[in-house]
């Protein structure tokens, strides 16, 4: 029952995501991750997807970026710790162009609009290892950000990085 409304939850949040041309694997890999996360061992299956990152595999980088792009915030447990996992390893994957792009844009806009939920500075490290001055140019403009907890990690990144830009 559970497993079914965040099925519902995660097509709804897939849907807002931005229209792009989609390619036929693409196609399969948001079927398989939409089979995985209904499945009864969505928790299990998001770690051995993790996994497969290890090994550098496609479709597991693709479902991998789907899962992170998705906003699968309330009530569901492990799914935090499970998009840090993926994020930390997908910096060592081979990702294209586009891949890499729809990534940065999917973690900015949520640093922007305060819409993150536990472990971000995981999905933040990706950003900036992927697109250091796009990802700091958000975090300056979020330096003066309403939201206090917005603000801490705009100045995290401004702190920590800024001086990465110069070199």
């Amino acid at each position: 029952m559970a497993a079914s409304k965040f099925g519902d939850r995660l097509r709804k949040s897939s849907d807002r995501l931005r229209k792009k041309s989609e390619s036929k694997s693409s196609k399969i890999g948001k079927a398989s991750l939409y089979a995985l996360l209904n499945s009864d061992r969505q928790h299990q299956g998001l770690h051995d997807l993790a996994n497969r990152l290890l090994l550098d595999d496609s479709e597991a980088v693709e479902m991998c970026i789907l899962f992170v792009e998705a906003d699968t915030l309330v009530g569901v447990g492990g799914h935090g710790r499970a998009r840090a996992r993926m994020c930390r390893r997908l910096k060592h994957c081979t990702l294209s162009a586009s891949q890499s792009q729809r990534l940065v844009s999917c973690i900015t806009e949520r640093l922007d609009s305060g819409h993150f939920s536990q472990q971000f500075k995981d999905q933040l490290r990706l950003a900036l290892h992927l697109d250091l001055q796009t990802t700091l140019a958000v975090a300056l403009a979020c330096s003066n950000d309403s939201c206090d907890y917005v603000r801490r990690y705009a100045a995290w990144i401004v702190t920590h990085y800024s001086e990465r830009i110069n070199t």
